[in-house]
């Protein structure tokens, strides 16, 4: 005697399918194995969310920023451009090839989204979702001689605003 029960599940994602049943989707588990009948893939198309994903969160996800409310914060204040275009709602989509372009201090991001995360995992991991593709840094100058005078400081903090625009 075998016991076997029939299991809807997507071939993508793995998720139940409630009654959808097809050929793509068709598992069995008999003796407690599971086997997919037949190989192919699933029929159904992409949804929306495995596409994309809300800015603000792909911002966190990556660790550009420690809290996804700061990265919120820093889209709606109209501060990250999305492709060139400024962009003003956190919950703005965004795909694998988008490129993202923000300041964070006094450094320029240019960054093309080559992934999009699940988690907010360790750094190095979130580094496997974007390519890096910023200009050089600005060169700190050692400073010679005595401490700058406010006129000074301010005149410096001219300079590298305009180099960063």
């Amino acid at each position: 005697w075998i016991s076997y029960s029939v299991f809807p599940l997507c071939g993508l994602c793995g998720k139940s399918q409630g009654l959808f049943l097809s050929k793509s989707a068709l598992w069995i588990a008999v003796e407690g194995l599971a086997y997919k009948y037949p190989q192919n893939t699933c029929k159904r198309p992409m949804t929306h969310s495995e596409t994309k994903q809300r800015l603000d969160k792909w911002l966190w996800h990556t660790r550009f920023f420690k809290t996804r409310t700061l990265a919120a914060k820093i889209v709606a204040g109209g501060h990250v451009k999305v492709n060139a275009k400024r962009v003003t709602k956190p919950a703005t989509p965004i795909a694998p090839g988008d490129v993202l372009t923000f300041v964070k201090g006094l450094r320029v991001f240019v960054i093309e989204v080559a992934g999009l995360p699940s988690r907010r995992g360790p750094a190095t991991e979130a580094m496997a979702h974007y390519i890096d593709r910023s200009p050089e840094r600005l060169a700190s100058l050692s400073r010679v001689g005595p401490r700058p005078t406010g006129k000074a400081r301010r005149r410096w903090d001219q300079m590298q605003q305009r180099a960063l625009e």
